[in-house]
């Protein structure tokens, strides 16, 4: 212990510096009781524990993920992998049906009988290396420190999160200059803004007007009903808020009225101005105006997402440059991507707008900038101000919420000649990442040397930010890439021009799917319709559910009804909705089933019922009676009691048949008229699996006369109708059941030529797809892969030209190892190599306790469907593979 006083003439004050080292803990005690009476025997005992501790204590605080990065392989004194037995070892076995790894440890136990016995004792291992041990550690180590970054908002900040203020409305769109045609333009045509979409209008006036339009005010504007409606950016849309005054009413006059203020579109320039006229008619809503608007351009008009509006025409997107509002430069912030396998940024980031990152040569230089915009609408990269690149697909976007927070990352990589870039989503648990945008652009590279963050209008949140090896990401390749020689590469179909990295560039037409991303086509699907640009595919039905001659839609005229939604049918009035007045009145159309009908009916589609059915006369009044067209029969179900409520007739319609309406004739019986029943449907035959289609509970009792339902859609061969309550609890009395639909979907797979990694024996690819669902493998009518297994099997099938696929449905063997198939994975594209095709979702697993198993692809498209089961040592059996589609489209570019 080392001491030290002094003091000071000037203050009158005096210091003590005490300094320890080694002894005991508890000296701690000591220093806080420096000038207690009770020092002199603490400091004893301490010089007596010396000996004891010599060594001085170093303590420090740090955060739990700090403790756990540390060489783990430390804590194996020894090279594990000589160890007789455990985890590590060489002898471990492999249980059956898990695929888990375990070893055994001898132990005695007491038997029935009270005799010590041996028995071996599973220990299972979730580790079987030091290497997989470790990387498992790194992971969670990085989950929590992510963990603590982003929900441990109090406390010390890293200095790699920060906030960043968004900026005033309209400053992203402030270097729009140059305009591309009337695809490009940031601003809407006259006919776009009357054509019920929302828009946006930026004011910029010398002061505000009113509580609503303020200088630099922003707002949505909708013109529907003749009435132009204005409403702040995430504000409620009100109805008072409607005006018409000025004669914005008249869509020939080109006059909008935002909150009451009148402004005439000035479409060549994307302008509001104020006329003499506007000036009066405002001043008659909003009273005395600040001063005279007249002659005086004060607001401009702007699609509500620019590149969302534009991605369909390669050529003007060129024209589109949204720039951050806020960027943050610091020295801190430096990046080195001509290194070997260049650099990486990772972050964490939540905005309610959009995320900009910068990268640059020369901060101060925009032309040495390389910029990527991550919206809820789309990703766009920049080069110089001038947009290169666009990425539409959902899951490449942000979240859109300030409390969302995402990973993200973007690798750089500089050689002599290139610069490479892409653009992916990370994990929350390990580096990997999702890949979904590439570019590589061709030019001298410029040398980046800084990254920063900025925002648009909205604040942004960055944590996490770090600089990691570029060949460190381990990728998984989405959107429109695929993977080829270890890198993600652009994957564009013939269909598109691809000399231009901006977009696909289609050379035909072009269709904008649910998920953001871009289609080219030689046509536009019999869904769409040329829109005005020449170009686009457009929609055939509005969003304000109008229809018909009066209301066109942009890619039809007359406006239809989504056939997608629970509103498929125009009614005579020109309204989508699904009641009988919208469906099946004079002059109403149903789009949601253009080509459906009322089923001709066969009795022999009935093949089960509840009850045995009554005689009378030699008359038996079986289910087959509701199919007959006749309404002087009936089904008239006996064998159960009173409130029984669950009497059902199941149909075999022999192929899959798309249903949306269903039709009853009632007894006309007030004690046994159905009231409620049930439809539902399965994929497969008995054992059937039933899933409920819609279900119906206002039946009218009392009358014969025929009703109709609708609101509902549902495809399958199996069909069962369950009756759930009569008025008294009797077994129902029912005249006629019709059904209303078509036989949509075809199994395009059937007969198709098929291929497989490899064959056991005779058990060949072209089984799966010979019509047989037989599950017994000893039937002859199953597939087998390589007996000893192998490493990532597969199958697949060729359909011969593109089809949009909606299911694919599995039929496994049942006589054993059922088990085999999971997980696996569905892959559909236009690549004969299963795995360069998109996957139609994650890891599947067959349902084992079900014959066959039904895997929606929603309208994925592709000429090939594969089926890989991933993993080392893996069988792949399959008795059936089914491949429904309704369409085929031999032009195919998925979005890029």
């Amino acid at each position: 212990m080392g001491m030290s006083s002094g003091s000071s003439s000037s203050s009158k004050t005096s210091g003590t510096h005490v300094t320890v080292e080694g002894g005991d803990q508890e000296v701690a005690s000591i220093v806080a009781d420096f000038y207690s009476t009770g020092f002199k025997d603490t400091f004893t005992e301490w010089l007596k524990s010396i000996p004891t501790y010599p060594k001085p204590i170093e303590m420090f605080f740090g955060t739990m993920s700090e403790l756990l990065n540390l060489n783990y392989k430390l804590l194996f004194p020894f090279d594990i992998k000589d160890a007789a037995d455990g985890c590590f070892s060489e002898n471990l076995q492999t249980e059956k049906g898990t695929g888990r790894k375990f070893y055994e440890v001898p132990k005695l136990v007491n038997n029935s009988h009270g005799v010590m016995t041996p028995l071996n004792e599973k220990r299972y291992c979730d580790f079987t290396s030091t290497e997989k041990f470790e990387e498992a550690m790194d992971k969670k180590r990085l989950a929590l420190e992510r963990a603590i970054v982003v929900y441990m908002e109090e406390g010390p900040v890293p200095t790699t999160d920060f906030h960043l203020k968004g900026g005033k409305p309209g400053c992203t769109t402030q270097a729009l200059k140059v305009r591309g045609g009337s695809a490009g333009t940031t601003y809407p045509t006259w006919l776009e803004l009357i054509n019920g979409d929302t828009y946006k209008i930026i004011f910029d006036l010398p002061e505000g007007i009113s509580y609503d339009i303020t200088k630099n005010r922003e707002a949505f504007v909708v013109f529907a009903r003749n009435r132009w409606n204005c409403h702040a950016p995430g504000a409620e849309l009100h109805m008072y808020n409607s005006y018409k005054n000025g004669g914005s009413d008249n869509t020939n006059n080109k006059k909008v009225s935002c909150f009451g203020f009148v402004m005439t579109y000035v479409e060549a320039t994307g302008t509001f101005l104020v006329t003499p006229q506007d000036q009066e008619a405002s001043s008659q809503v909003l009273k005395d105006l600040p001063r005279n608007y007249a002659n005086s351009n004060v607001a401009r008009a702007e699609y509500v997402s620019p590149l969302e509006h534009s991605q369909a025409n390669g050529g003007a997107l060129a024209s589109i440059v949204e720039a951050p509002c806020t960027v943050k430069w610091s020295n801190s912030y430096q990046i080195k991507p001509a290194e070997t396998g260049g650099k990486c940024l990772y972050f964490v980031a939540a905005s309610a707008g959009d995320i900009f990152v910068v990268f640059s040569a020369i901060p101060r230089d925009k032309t040495t900038w390389y910029h990527l915009q991550i919206s809820f609408k789309g990703v766009a990269l920049y080069k110089g101000m001038r947009l290169v690149k666009y990425e539409g697909a959902k899951s490449a976007r942000s979240l859109g919420d300030s409390k969302l927070f995402q990973p993200y990352f973007i690798c750089l990589e500089e050689d002599v000649e290139k610069t490479y870039i892409k653009y992916g989503i990370g994990s929350d648990t390990s580096e990997k990442g999702l890949v979904y945008m590439v570019y590589i652009d061709d030019s001298p590279p410029l040398g980046i040397r800084f990254y920063s963050f900025g925002s648009g209008e909205e604040d942004v949140e960055i944590m996490d930010a770090r600089i990691i090896e570029g060949r460190a990401t381990e990728v998984e390749c989405r959107g429109g890439t695929v993977m080829k020689d270890g890198n993600c590469v652009e994957n564009c179909h013939p269909e598109c021009n691809g000399d231009n990295g901006v977009t696909c560039v289609c050379k035909d037409f072009v269709v904008i799917n649910d998920d953001g991303s871009t289609q080219c086509v030689s046509a536009c699907p019999d869904d769409a319709k040329v829109s005005s640009d020449g170009k686009t595919c457009g929609s055939k039905w509005r969003d304000d559910l109008r229809c018909g001659e009066s209301f066109p839609a942009t890619g039809a005229h007359p406006g239809q009804c989504n056939p997608g939604s629970p509103n498929t049918c125009c009614s005579s009035e020109g309204w989508c909705g699904n009641t009988v007045a919208h469906c099946t009145c004079d002059g109403c159309v149903d789009y949601q089933c253009m080509s459906c009908r009322w089923l001709a009916r066969d009795s022999s589609w009935v093949v089960d019922s509840t009850g045995t059915p009554w005689v009378d006369h030699g008359v038996t009044y079986d289910a087959a009676k509701t199919l007959d067209g006749d309404l002087g029969t009936y089904w008239n179900p006996q064998g159960a009691g009173q409130n029984y409520n669950n009497w059902n007739i199941v149909l075999d319609l022999a192929t899959p048949h798309t249903l949306t309406r269903i039709a009853v004739n009632n007894f006309r019986d007030t004690s046994h008229d159905i009231v409620a029943f049930t439809l539902q449907k399965s994929q497969s035959g008995s054992p059937y699996n039933w899933e409920d289609v819609t279900s119906v509970d206002n039946v009218q009792k009392g009358t014969d006369q025929r009703q109709e339902f609708s609101g509902f859609k549902g495809t399958a061969r199996y069909w069962r109708f369950t009756i759930t309550r009569t008025p008294q609890g009797f077994q129902p009395w029912l005249r006629e059941l019709n059904l209303y639909g078509i036989s949509s979907q075809v199994n395009v797979a059937l007969g198709k030529t098929a291929y497989q990694t490899s064959t056991m024996l005779v058990f060949a690819a072209r089984l799966a797809v010979d019509g047989n669902t037989n599950s017994d493998f000893h039937a002859g009518s199953c597939t087998h892969s390589e007996g000893s297994g192998e490493a990532d099997p597969s199958w697949r099938v060729d359909l011969r030209e593109s089809y949009m696929i909606e299911r694919v449905v599995i039929f496994g063997r049942n006589d054993c190892c059922q088990e085999r198939l999971n997980p696996f994975n569905i892959h559909i594209g236009d690549s004969d190599q299963v795995s360069a095709n998109p996957k139609c979702g994650g890891d599947h697993q067959i349902d084992l306790n079900k014959p066959s198993t039904s895997i929606s692809c929603h309208g994925m498209r592709g000429r090939y469907v594969g089926i890989r089961l991933p993993g080392s040592g893996r069988i792949l059996t399959l008795c059936e593979v089914q491949v429904f589609s309704g369409t085929s489209s031999p032009s195919n570019c998925e979005g890029k």
